[in-house]
């Protein structure tokens, strides 16, 4: 519901963004499994500009840690939009981990890990996650890490950026997501500490 300039600002902190572009948003529903056919892969937030060719999958954390084969089911999903002509062929692509703290993390390590752990898994998409391509694509994807706490002051200083009579919706929609991320209990336990 934000505005293209919005994400454009947001974004360009992690990835190069020249702007102009429109963004599609996705989120985790049924309408994103039904359109594209992509059951293997549940996830929080898709962001696709085809001006940027830069798919962004905002994995947003509220206090769990990453799955084991989280980012091989990113680079999966994204291999798949690709074929199936969702996005340019020569897409981009950035993982955004949103949480409590930051991912300080060696990408490339917890890759093979994550191959390591597919190779014994039983899960169905364990095979399909450890094809080279995939791999290759979780290798050469892009990634960056923010926290909420982060996320709240950017749009502090977005909002104060806005034309309050012309911008006063996208005002209000980021002031209202302040307000309720604030609220909300693990952002509560992060204040007590």
């Amino acid at each position: 519901m934000v505005s293209d300039n919005y994400l454009d600002q947001f974004y360009r902190q992690f990835t190069p963004i020249k702007g102009g572009g429109q963004w599609a948003t996705h989120g985790n529903s049924g309408l994103f499994h039904y359109s594209t056919d992509i059951t293997e892969m549940q996830m929080d937030n898709l962001s696709y500009n085809e001006t940027e060719a830069v798919l962004v999958a905002n994995e947003l954390k509220h206090g769990g840690k990453k799955n084991p084969d989280q980012i091989l089911k990113y680079a999966l999903m994204f291999k798949l939009l690709r074929d199936r002509k969702f996005i340019l062929p020569h897409s981009r692509f950035l993982l955004l981990f949103i949480g409590r703290t930051k991912e300080e993390a060696a990408w490339q390590t917890l890759i093979e890990e994550e191959v390591s752990f597919c190779k014994t898994s039983s899960k169905s998409t364990a095979r399909d996650v450890c094809q080279p391509e995939v791999v290759e694509i979780a290798k050469s994807a892009e990634y960056a890490s923010t926290t909420w706490r982060e996320l709240m002051e950017f749009n502090k200083k977005y909002v104060a950026r806005l034309d309050p009579r012309a911008q006063q919706v996208e005002q209000k929609l980021l002031d209202g997501f302040n307000d309720s991320l604030a609220s909300k209990a693990f952002m509560q336990a992060e204040i007590k500490r």
